[in-house]
C-alpha cells in the first residue's frame, strides 16, 4: 500500500503542494490520472512518490509495493544498444528469459535487441524505457507524460497497456480520450488549497463532478461576500448614530462580521484562461501551393510526389505515422530545409507563425525579454500581452529556463500569435499543455479563419478542430 500523510512540499521557499493525502495499492489495480494545471508540481509529486526527492514534511510509506517511475525525459546513458541496456537491469545473467519477457510485454521484437537506441523513434523509446521498469517487476507504475512521443498506433498500444498492467498506475497525462477510455479515478492537484482531490471517473465525470463543486464553492464565496457587505453597510450607516452608538446592536453586529471575516474562504480559483486576441483577417484565394517530387533524409526518401494546395480559411490536418515525414515537411514549408526536388509557392503577402514542437527560446533571458527581442513589441503592451498568457509581473522577470514544458508552450505560443500571423504551422501543438489550456487553445483555434497546417496526435483536438481536408504522409 503507497499511502502518503500531510505530505508538503516546498520549492523556492514557495509551497508547491500542501497536505497531500493519498492512498494506492497495488491489489485494486486502479488507473490514475494525475491532472492539473502546467507547473503545479503533478512531476514533482511523482519524484517524491518515487523517493527522488524528499517531501519538506509528511510522511511517504510504501509497505510491501515496488515502485517503478517513467520520466518526461527518456535516457539511456552509457548505453548504445537495446539489449546492452535491458541486460544492465537483471541481477544474474541466467536471468535473461526476463529479457524475452520484458520485451514481450511491451511489444517489441527480438530484433530490437541489437538496435542502436539513438536510431529509434519517441514511440520506441518509451516502449524500451517501460521494458527496462518491468524487469524490475513493479507493482505501482508511474507515468509521466508518456503519450507525448507517441503517434495514434503507439497511443492505441499504450492504452492497452496501462488497462492490463497487473497492478496499479499513476499516469501524468492531458490525453483526454485515454483518460475517458481506460482510467478509473482521477486526482486533480487543486489550485485553491495545493492538495488533492479525488474524483471517480473518467474525464467527462471529472469535468462533471469539478464544475459542480466550484459552483458551489462560488455561491457561498458570493453569500459570505453578501452578508460581510451587507453589516458593513448597516455599520457605516448606524455605528454612531445617538441611537445605536451604545446599543448592544452594534456590538453584536461587529462580533457577527469579525465572525464572518474570520472564517471567510478565499475565493475559488477556477480554470486559468489564457486571453487570446484575435488574428487578422483571413488571406484570400490561394495560400500555399506545395509540390515535392522527393525528399531524402540520411539517405532514405522520406516524402514521394506529394502534392496539395491551401485556399483561404482552410485548415489542413497532416497525417502519418511517426518518421513519415510530417516535420520535415512543415520545415520544407517553413523555409528552414531547401534540400528537397519541387517547389513551395506562397500567395501574396503570407505571414507564417510557426510553432515547433522543440523550444528554440533563449533559456538564459528573462520571459519579458525574450518576448520583447523575439516580437519587437515592448513595455508596457509586452507585459499586458503576457499577462493574458497567465504570466504575471512577477514571473515575467524570471528566466526561461525555469518555465516547465507546458508553459514554455504557452509562452512560444504568445510570441507567435503577437506576430499576427495570416498563416499558421502547428506542430503537436497541445503538447505539454495542461486539459484546461488544451481547450481554450481549442476555442481559440476554432474561432480562427485564417488557414492552417496542422500536426497531432490528439485524437480530443482534431476531432473538435474539425480539419478541411487531410494530407497523408505514408
Amino acid at each position: 500500500m503507497l499511502i502518503t500523510n500531510n505530505l508538503s512540499i516546498k520549492f523556492n521557499s514557495k509551497e508547491l503542494l500542501k497536505d497531500i493525502n493519498i492512498s494506492l495499492d497495488s491489489s485494486s489495480r486502479k488507473k490514475v490520472a494525475l491532472v492539473g494545471k502546467n507547473g503545479c508540481g503533478k512531476s514533482t509529486l511523482l519524484k517524491v512518490l518515487n523517493r527522488e526527492i524528499d517531501p519538506s514534511s509528511g510522511n511517504l510509506d510504501m509497505a510491501n509495493e515496488n515502485i517503478a517511475y517513467l520520466p518526461q525525459d527518456i535516457d539511456f546513458p552509457g548505453y548504445d544498444l537495446v539489449g546492452e541496456f535491458l541486460e544492465s537491469k537483471l541481477d544474474e545473467l541466467w536471468m535473461d528469459y526476463k529479457v524475452d519477457m520484458a520485451m514481450g510485454d511491451v511489444g517489441l521484437d527480438e530484433e530490437y535487441l541489437l538496435k542502436n537506441i539513438k536510431n529509434l523513434s519517441g514511440g520506441e523509446k518509451v516502449k524500451v524505457a517501460l521494458a527496462g521498469l518491468l524487469m524490475d517487476e513493479p507493482t505501482i507504475l508511474l507515468l509521466d507524460e508518456p503519450t507525448n512521443n507517441l503517434d495514434s498506433k503507439g497511443v492505441e498500444w499504450l492504452e492497452k497497456f496501462i488497462f492490463n498492467f497487473n497492478g496499479s498506475i499513476i499516469v501524468v497525462s492531458h490525453d483526454r480520450y485515454l483518460i475517458n477510455k481506460i482510467i478509473n479515478e482521477v486526482w486533480e492537484i487543486d489550485p485553491n488549497t495545493l492538495s488533492i482531490i479525488v474524483y471517480g471517473g473518467n474525464y467527462d465525470k471529472f469535468l462533471e463532478e469539478k464544475n459542480r463543486i466550484y459552483e458551489k464553492r462560488i455561491l457561498e464565496y458570493n453569500h459570505e461576500e453578501r452578508e460581510i457587505k451587507k453589516i458593513e453597510k448597516w455599520l457605516k450607516a448606524r455605528e454612531f448614530h445617538p441611537k445605536y452608538r451604545f446599543s448592544s446592536i452594534v456590538a453584536s453586529q461587529k462580533g457577527k462580521l469579525a465572525k464572518l471575516k474570520a472564517k471567510k474562504t478565499d475565493k475559488p480559483i477556477g480554470s486559468t484562461k489564457i486571453k487570446i486576441n484575435n488574428l487578422g483577417k483571413e488571406k484570400r484565394g490561394l495560400v500555399l501551393s506545395v509540390k515535392i517530387k522527393s525528399k531524402n533524409f540520411s539517405e532514405k526518401e522520406v516524402i514521394k510526389d506529394l502534392a496539395f494546395k491551401i485556399h483561404k480559411g482552410e485548415r489542413v490536418l497532416l497525417k502519418g505515422a511517426n518518421g513519415s515525414g510530417k516535420t520535415t515537411l512543415l520545415k520544407i514549408i517553413f523555409g528552414e530545409d531547401t534540400d528537397f526536388d519541387g517547389e513551395v509557392v506562397f500567395g501574396e503577402d503570407v505571414k507564417i507563425g510557426y510553432l515547433k514542437q522543440f523550444s528554440s527560446l533563449n533559456a538564459k533571458k528573462s520571459i519579458l525579454d525574450e518576448f520583447e527581442d523575439k516580437t519587437g513589441i515592448i513595455e508596457p503592451k509586452s507585459r499586458s500581452i503576457l499577462a493574458s498568457y497567465s504570466f504575471d509581473s512577477e514571473s515575467v522577470i524570471r528566466k526561461v529556463s525555469i518555465l516547465s514544458y507546458g508553459q514554455l508552450k504557452k509562452f512560444e505560443l504568445a510570441i507567435i500569435l503577437a506576430r499576427e500571423p495570416n498563416l499558421l504551422i502547428l506542430d503537436e501543438p497541445t503538447n505539454h499543455l495542461d486539459i484546461y489550456t488544451r481547450e481554450e487553445f481549442e476555442g481559440f483555434i476554432i474561432s480562427q479563419k485564417v488557414p492552417m497546417i496542422i500536426v497531432s496526435h490528439d485524437r480530443y483536438f482534431i476531432e473538435k478542430i474539425r480539419a478541411d481536408k487531410e494530407v497523408k504522409l505514408d
